[in-house]
């Protein structure tokens, strides 16, 4: 037999009792107007009991009585001005709610009155919608303080916590507004799935982020003018506080950036809402949701502690710059202070792992700012051929460590697709014109960015986009350098150095002519072999009167004078010093063209043109057949150049000379076409003689006509509109 309840109190709240045990006899009677409020809340209840409410009853008196309390201190006589006298006189005259006061206690002890007050508001803040419920709930908590809180500044800590997921939810976005932009992560209170934080997510969650955020995300967040390393760092952090029970930051940082200064987080956040993008806090949120239900097909964590910088070897480097013909560099008088394979193992450990070499602990890390600078530097020099080699070596790295992933990966874009993202995608750039701009025309990650409208983050990111030609041409020289260090390994070994230059007396300068190979490479592998060099060669006598000859009269280098007599080219150096005779500059400056005199009678502006200079006579026969054309752009593609760089040479041609030589053809439609000067026609009649072309060195002056790559249809054309060139004679009027 149940225990009936205490007088007034209807123990049948749950639709699944169909009896009430409450001896009605000993409530108090009282005649109820048809507009009363007190009738108009029990309607409500009814309804919410027949399941009209589209919540279960359960939750909503659950949290009607956990706000019970809250809403007697809370609401006013303003919230009851529009109720019936009874009502309204009833809620006036209720007793205080005293301190410590449970939820339990809140049916016995209200009057008719005030519960039917509590239960018209809880109409709103329980009902059906969503913003209504918020709107009222922001209103109300105002009442006791400027700034909202998570739980309202007068409910008891229990009371708020016996409180339902939904009315968890709607106090949260409440308060939103007046939260910390890192809580506000923490509660989601920014997205319609706000809800208390129940455990620590982030140490599973981290398995599937990167230290340093994804390329795609970091373009469409990144707010201006702030350091893209120092956001993606960030980025990554905050998205470990979605859900995050502890409000010390550094409890979720720890897992990815124990190193991260805390404030950085909150000034990120900060620096994006201030450059309008006020949706970032919810763009977080919604990631952190996606990995926690569909996770990711990359184990970051497993590749941070798998992948490190020997998995990129010296050898592999050279390898790949063999093979693909790019550059390796290696050391020598214009190496950079940091090694090109360092680089490109930062590079390669960065796209497996997403690592940020800023973390001191770090053993690729960078120290100093300028080291960083140099890395980004050397990383936008990489051409495709060679970036693509290195992520196809880091497939190849996967594999081995048993790692079977995709290369890279990012969450979907398209769970944010009803937000406003103020960035760029990724993919929507011309990478034709960034691979012309970065590669072909070598400007700036600024100056590449200003030319196609984005900013320099999009440029270096969609450098990795760009496919290589397959085409390529003969490696490089200093590729080449791995193919002689494979040959040394099986040549240069400990018997052949005791043959060939212990016992045969030959140098290591005439070992690696022998072996077509470098000197520093044999000299390598001699000491590998235990071998002490001699520190100079055997002395040789020189004679001074020819030496002077074959030097200063005949031109000829140090180098081939030491051919000449099976000596080292500083040796002949050495000697000239010792016999007071004047060194040439080293390099092109000693080559014969640079050092050669026309003779007396040759025009004045020839010799201008090409004594002193390494390639006057071709920039002589580039103007020669660039008048043969109405404008530079027609003379450019018929000599296989691009105009920027015939412009070039013809202006350092007239700056040689001292004169403009030609006249620009004017860029309106029916403009005049190009012509020489009264000076340029004077050199183009010199050109023409055969004598002043016999003194070219051969092969300096080769242009004719049948070599240029005529363009007859477009040239025509062209010509059509240009007057002063009949199309059956294109350029005629300028031949000299």
């Amino acid at each position: 037999m149940p225990v009936p309840a205490r007088p007034g109190l209807c123990a049948a709240r749950l639709p699944e009792s169909n009896r009430c045990i409450t001896d009605l006899a000993t409530a108090p009677i009282g005649a109820l107007a048809a507009d009363s409020s007190v009738l108009a809340a029990q309607k409500w209840i009814d309804a919410v009991i027949a399941g009209e409410s589209g919540r279960a009853a359960a939750e909503i008196f659950n949290d009607l009585e956990m706000m019970a309390n809250w809403l007697q201190r809370t609401l006013d006589e303003s919230d009851v001005e529009g109720l019936d006298r009874v009502v309204s006189e009833g809620w006036k005259s209720r007793p205080p709610v005293q301190p410590g006061a449970t939820a339990g206690s809140w049916q016995a002890a209200l009057s008719a009155s005030v519960a039917a007050v509590i239960v018209l508001e809880g109409q709103i803040l329980a009902g059906q919608h969503d913003q209504a419920a918020i709107d009222r709930l922001r209103t109300l908590g105002r009442r006791h303080t400027e700034t909202l809180h998570v739980r309202p500044r007068t409910m008891d800590p229990n009371q708020f916590r016996g409180l339902s997921l939904t009315m968890h939810n709607r106090l949260l976005r409440a308060a939103d507004p007046d939260l910390d932009l890192t809580d506000r992560i923490r509660f989601r209170s920014c997205t319609p799935v706000a809800r208390l934080p129940q455990t620590d997510e982030s140490a599973a969650r981290a398995r599937w982020i990167p230290q340093m955020f994804w390329p795609e995300w970091t373009l469409r967040l990144l707010p201006e003018g702030m350091v893209p390393e120092l956001f993606r760092a960030a980025a990554s952090a905050i998205v470990l506080l979605a859900g995050q029970p502890d409000h010390r930051i550094r409890v979720a940082t720890q897992h990815l950036h124990p190193y991260l200064q805390r404030y950085l987080l909150g000034h990120t956040l900060k620096s994006a809402i201030q450059n309008g993008n006020p949706q970032i806090l919810e763009v977080f949120c919604r990631i952190a949701d996606y990995l926690d239900t569909e996770g990711s097909p990359i184990d970051y964590q497993r590749r941070r502690e798998m992948v490190t910088a020997d998995m990129l070897t010296e050898d592999d480097w050279l390898r790949i710059c063999y093979r693909t013909g790019t550059n390796t560099g290696e050391r020598g008088p214009k190496a950079a202070p940091t090694p090109r394979v360092r680089q490109a193992q930062r590079y390669l450990v960065q796209l497996l792992t997403g690592a940020d070499l800023s973390n001191p602990d770090h053993p690729l890390s960078w120290t100093r700012g300028a080291q960083r600078s140099r890395y980004y530097q050397a990383v936008e020099s990489f051409p495709p051929e060679q970036r693509q080699a290195l992520r196809d070596h880091g497939r190849a790295v996967l594999r081995a460590l048993g790692i079977r992933e995709p290369l890279t990966w990012s969450p979907p874009e398209d769970i944010c697709q009803d937000l406003h993202l103020p960035g760029p995608r990724l993919g929507e750039i011309d990478l034709k014109a960034v691979h012309r701009l970065v590669h072909v025309e070598n400007r700036s990650m600024i100056q590449t960015a200003a030319a196609l409208g984005t900013n320099h983050t999009h440029i270096r990111f969609a450098l990795d986009l760009i496919e290589p030609k397959r085409n390529r041409s003969q490696p490089s020289s200093r590729g080449s350098n791995w193919k002689h260090r494979e040959r040394a390994r099986t040549l240069l070994t400990a018997e052949f150095f005791k043959r060939e230059y212990t016992e045969a007396g030959k140098t290591a300068g005439t070992i690696a002519k022998e072996l077509d190979m470098p000197r520093d490479i044999v000299v390598e592998f001699a000491r590998k072999a235990g071998l002490t060099l001699r520190q100079s060669p055997r002395p040789v006598d020189i004679d001074p009167d020819w030496l002077q000859d074959q030097y200063v009269n005949h031109k000829r280098s140090t180098l081939s004078l030491a051919e000449e007599i099976g000596t080292e080219d500083m040796t002949i150096l050495r000697r000239l010093r010792q016999l007071g005779i004047p060194i040439r500059p080293s390099g092109v400056h000693s080559s014969k063209v640079m050092l050669a005199q026309l003779p007396d009678d040759a025009p004045a502006d020839i010799k201008k043109a090409v004594q002193g200079t390494r390639y006057g006579w071709l920039r002589l026969a580039r103007f020669q057949a660039a008048m043969e054309f109405p404008n530079l752009n027609l003379a450019g593609e018929a000599l296989g150049i691009v105009p920027s760089a015939l412009v070039t040479q013809l202006a350092r041609l007239e700056a040689d000379i001292g004169a403009p030589l030609f006249h620009r053809s004017a860029k309106t439609k029916n403009g005049a076409p190009m012509s020489p000067t009264e000076r340029g026609a004077e050199i183009l009649a010199a050109l023409s003689r055969s004598e002043i072309q016999a003194l070219a060195p051969p092969g300096e002056f080769v242009l004719h006509r049948e070599n240029l790559k005529w363009t007859t249809s477009r040239l025509d054309r062209t010509n059509d509109k240009s007057p002063g060139h009949p199309p059956d004679a294109p350029g005629q009027a300028h031949s000299a």
